[in-house]
């Protein structure tokens, strides 16, 4: 008996097996070139080897694939939540810090003889660039070095913050968001898992050559 050719469009007039389905268009934000690699992956392990195969091996590509952007969406929007938090409870404290200075500057003003209504301010607070603060701390926050994280959790938990309260309030604040893309990603698992069961029933009813080669 000869083994399974490799698959090849041209026997059934395509180019390529994905020709069956209408184009997929492109989405902002994503990576043309990153769908290709995925693609051509999963189409070679796969191996369709009929035209109707290579239907279902393309809607499995198109699907795994949008399970893949639904996971990477929905955690973006819980670390932008946990960004958020952290930058706000940074500039939070540095607008108290701030807060008591002024308000010590201005008792000495009293004290060496001014009038508190006429005592003025030394300088604005800087909202911007307490913001940056608190961005930096969170991209510090899941660095992919441990040391700077660990550095980066102590200055989160001197804020009163616990990375696993960030966690729960993420998921709690950008909750529409999340239950959208987890029903999501629950019904794409579903429909892959189907899929996936279709195209292995076709595989396991495959003739062993399916060229009529080797013989």
């Amino acid at each position: 008996m000869g083994a399974l050719s490799k698959t090849d469009p041209a026997r059934f007039g395509l180019a390529s097996f994905a020709d069956v389905l209408p184009p997929r268009g492109r989405i902002v934000g994503e990576d043309p070139s990153d769908f290709t690699a995925f693609r051509e992956a999963l189409i070679q392990d796969l191996a369709p080897a009929t035209a109707y195969e290579a239907v279902l091996a393309e809607n499995l590509v198109r699907m795994e694939w949008d399970l893949l952007q639904h996971r990477s969406m929905r955690d973006a929007g819980v670390r932008r939540s946990i960004r958020d938090r952290i930058k706000d409870a940074v500039v939070a404290e540095a607008k108290a810090a701030y807060g008591s200075e002024m308000n010590e500057a201005k008792q000495r003003y009293i004290e060496e003889g001014g009038y508190g209504f006429n005592f003025e301010r030394p300088y604005d607070f800087d909202e911007a660039a307490a913001e940056e603060v608190g961005a930096d701390l969170a991209m510090r926050a899941v660095s992919e070095d441990a040391g700077t994280r660990s550095e980066a959790y102590e200055e989160i938990a001197r804020l009163g913050l616990l990375p696993v309260d960030l966690m729960a309030d993420a998921y709690s604040s950008a909750g529409r968001a999340v239950a959208y893309h987890e029903e999501q990603i629950r019904d794409l698992e579903r429909r892959c898992a189907g899929q996936r069961r279709e195209f292995d029933a076709l595989v396991s009813k495959r003739p062993i050559d399916v060229d009529g080669a080797g013989s």
